[in-house]
């Protein structure tokens, strides 16, 4: 259900000082060639107060650097979007030390010169700004800024089209994985209790959905955080179970032969049950 906002929409000038840009984070990809190319920045910027006729605002009439916040986005007019990662430290209501990182490479793998330069522009007018629920750009209040940014309705326009081309709907899709030669590939049967099978869940369950895990067609009872049921998933070589809902892409089943009363083998059926995102299959 929706609600209606009852502050104004935040949209504030803000400029990247001269000088004051510092890589943070690099590229990990090591098969890319802009690995180690750097995917985040610390920058200072100075931020024009934004006035308004609201009262329940952190400050009445006003927005600031005080109220920029981590999620918020930076844009400027040559069509580079930052996400702003980290409050680094606010300086005073017009200045500040932020974090923002080239969310997806979007700005890297959209460099003309093909050199994967995604550092921020120094000393241009941009703007910080909020998204709404469905993750587009909160765009309102541009107006009457206008007379600051150049060529205005095409670098919004630019703006709009980035978090479209990422606004991808997000669902939930059947998983049913038959893990039979997954066993047989990585041993012969489980001994004793915590038995590790070799056998790993492909996709993040999807919003913390539940796991069913089949043996020969029989739902058997997975530990939530705990190794006292029949199975459960672990992360860390069986060390510790994973809570449910916080099962990952990669954790590994674990076997319980004295708690569920028989081993696992070669023979046995077994089976995943669940959701994944249909991002990730």
């Amino acid at each position: 259900m929706r609600h209606l906002q009852k502050v104004p929409t935040k949209f504030l000038v803000a400029k990247v000082i001269g000088g004051t840009t510092v890589p943070i984070d690099l590229n990990s990809n090591e098969t890319s060639i802009f690995f180690n190319y750097p995917i985040s920045f610390q920058v200072q910027l100075t931020i024009d107060t934004q006035t308004h006729s609201g009262e329940a605002t952190r400050e009445p009439f006003a927005y600031n650097a005080y109220d920029i916040v981590i999620g918020d986005w930076l844009a400027q007019p040559s069509g580079k979007t930052y996400l702003i990662e980290n409050i680094i430290e606010v300086l005073d209501n017009n200045n500040i030390i932020l974090k923002i990182k080239d969310e997806n490479l979007y700005v890297l793998e959209s460099d003309i010169s093909q050199s994967g330069n995604n550092y921020p522009d120094e000393e241009q007018p941009g703007a910080i700004f909020g998204l709404d629920e469905d993750g587009n750009p909160i765009l309102a209040g541009i107006t009457y800024q206008s007379a600051q940014f150049p060529g205005l309705t095409y670098w919004i326009e630019d703006i709009k089209s980035r978090f479209e081309y990422y606004s991808v709907d997000e669902d939930g899709v059947e998983v049913y994985v038959d893990q039979d030669q997954s066993l047989e590939a990585t041993i012969s049967q489980t001994i004793g209790n915590e038995s590790g099978t070799g056998i790993t869940i492909e996709y993040t369950p999807f919003k913390d959905s539940k796991v069913d895990v089949k043996i020969n067609g029989v739902q058997v009872n997975i530990g939530d955080g705990i190794k006292t049921k029949d199975c459960y998933f672990s992360g860390d070589g069986g060390i510790t179970a994973r809570l449910i809902k916080d099962i990952q892409a990669g954790d590994e089943l674990f076997w319980n032969n004295d708690i569920a009363g028989f081993e696992l083998d070669s023979a046995d059926d077994i089976d995943f049950d669940y959701e994944a995102s249909s991002l990730d299959i």
